[in-house]
């Protein structure tokens, strides 16, 4: 009875992350609309997952301290929909930025959290089949391309096929990997370090000596943020073009 207990909490997990991973191949994205247009809306209110909303110090946070729970406007949300909205909000600060390194480590990014998805299904679906046949879980890895016969009643013909599907689903890791290094030398080019705080607010203060007026960021957003240091990194160019002109 307890056996059975796991096996339907395992097969629960398992339901909710198969329907978030087939949503996310359908969609060609990590973050996809919920069926259930009030659900969708909520969650939407709930938190910050828009860079032209969500305050520029929640954003920091997030980043640089991992204080993900700042997104929570109201509510309760799970760790899952906290993570899809930070998903979201910080692959549209990627895209906003607008530079040909970050839209690649966008796209590197939601290829390496599918992967990750797909691993972590296959995984649990035959960490549950290793100890009892589930025909759900046959019926999950199949729709995943795994297309085997499962015979409950052929006991070594089963263990030969779950023994297939673990070999199969090590090429997801060696893509993943694969991933993981193509992330890493992007991020290495960025000067192989994480942004700091410090960084941040180091361009506060050359964004206020450009603006004029004291910019703080618990007042403006991460769109306005972007746009702001891209106004400045052009005209900083144009100046420096220009002085390039008088020296010679």
């Amino acid at each position: 009875m307890t056996i059975l207990k796991k096996l339907r909490k395992v097969l629960h997990c398992l339901r909710n992350k198969l329907f978030a991973f087939t949503k996310t191949k359908r969609a060609g994205g990590l973050l996809c609309q919920s069926t259930a247009q009030s659900s969708k809306q909520y969650r939407q209110k709930n938190l910050y997952r828009h860079c032209s909303e969500t305050p520029l110090d929640v954003f920091i946070d997030c980043l640089v301290k991992n204080e993900k729970h700042k997104l929570i406007k109201s509510g309760n949300p799970s760790p899952e929909e906290i993570e899809e909205a930070w998903t979201m909000l910080l692959y549209e600060y990627y895209d906003e930025s607008g530079t040909k390194s970050y839209r690649k480590l966008y796209a590197i990014n939601k290829d390496i959290l599918q992967l990750e998805a797909r691993l972590m299904t296959v995984g649990n679906c035959i960490a549950v089949l290793s100890v009892h046949p589930v025909t759900e879980c046959e019926n999950i890895l199949k729709k995943m391309g795994y297309k085997y016969t499962f015979d409950q009643g052929d006991k070594e013909g089963y263990a030969k096929t779950i023994g297939s599907i673990v070999s199969k689903s090590k090429t997801i890791i060696v893509a993943l990997n694969m991933k993981r290094a193509e992330r890493d030398a992007i991020i290495k080019a960025f000067g192989g370090k994480d942004i700091t705080e410090n960084d941040f607010t180091n361009n506060l203060v050359e964004l206020s000596r450009f603006m004029k007026f004291h910019i703080r960021a618990q007042e403006i957003t991460v769109s306005e943020y972007v746009q702001m240091m891209k106004s400045y990194i052009k005209e900083s160019e144009q100046l420096q073009q220009i002085s390039d002109k008088i020296k010679k």
